[in-house]
């Protein structure tokens, strides 16, 4: 398979250590999604006790490298939401329910990243290649990678800093990038299943031409 070739590889460092799993009463699951971008970082936790949603807690919610706070309000039965400006990289999270139900942890998001080829405003000739190759850099590695283009998401159970996406599926003009990049941990407070995940994404565009 042919690739458009680009320069230079990734050296990553190690993940850092401000994940903690937490404690908690083990009778909730929780799943907590947080969304980040450059501009904003957004949280979304649902819980659940068996098959019942929770409609009624306290999300409080603490963005630790800056020292901001929010407190996550309802958004339907079961589901909390909060946002935060710009990146808020790690998470903590404490939440009780009028029912003594309780949860508490903490999640260290992906490091920033930058994607380094191609560059935003880019053009790329197909030029009979078969895949573009996509870099990116960052200061410490993420659990996991998504890209995507126009067509099927490529994903990467690691980070190595590149990897090839399918030019087939994209028709010639201009094309978004996106690369995102996360970290998650399992909840031990709360009910198996339950996991906090942080996934922080960066965009660019080009221009294909055939």
């Amino acid at each position: 398979m042919r690739r458009v070739a680009a320069a230079a590889a990734l050296v990553l460092a190690a993940c850092g250590g401000k994940t903690d799993p937490g404690t908690g009463t083990g009778t909730l699951t929780a799943l907590v999604e947080i969304s980040a971008t450059p501009e904003r970082t957004v949280v979304e936790v649902d819980l659940s006790a068996g098959r019942n949603p929770i409609a009624e807690a306290e999300v409080l919610l603490e963005d630790v490298d800056r020292g901001g706070s929010a407190t996550a309000e309802a958004a339907a039965p079961g589901s909390f939401r909060a946002a935060f400006n710009g990146y808020a990289r790690t998470i903590h999270i404490a939440l009780t329910t009028p029912d003594g139900d309780a949860l508490e942890a903490q999640l260290e998001g992906p490091a920033p990243h930058v994607i380094t080829r191609p560059t935003d405003g880019a053009r790329v000739r197909r030029a009979g290649f078969d895949t573009l190759l996509v870099q990116w850099e960052a200061a410490q590695a993420a659990e996991a990678v998504e890209l995507t283009a126009g067509g099927p998401p490529v994903t990467l159970d690691h980070d190595p800093g590149e990897a090839e996406l399918p030019l087939a599926p994209l028709l010639d003009g201009l094309q978004t990038l996106e690369v995102r990049r996360e970290t998650s941990v399992s909840l031990d407070g709360g009910i198996p299943g339950s996991r906090m995940r942080s996934r922080y994404q960066v965009d660019i565009s080009f221009t294909l031409e055939g």
